[in-house]
């Protein structure tokens, strides 16, 4: 049995919708990017939250 063989992305006689365009890894890189700054946002926000669960709120204002 002969296998056919495989074409790597971004070989030139690989057929036109396995190359990989030049735009392809910046989309990527941006994904990435985005991906981590939404994390590093939510990680900011989860600590925000514990610290203000676990703060001490100041007593009411007292009125006379």
């Amino acid at each position: 049995m002969i296998l056919p063989r495989l074409s790597l992305p971004g070989r030139k006689d690989a057929p036109a919708r396995e190359r990989r365009t030049n735009a392809e890894p910046a989309l990527e890189n941006q994904l990435i990017a985005r991906s981590r700054a939404e994390d590093a946002a939510r990680r900011l926000r989860d600590e925000d939250d514990a610290r203000r669960a676990t703060s001490v709120a100041p007593p009411p204002p007292r009125h006379r």
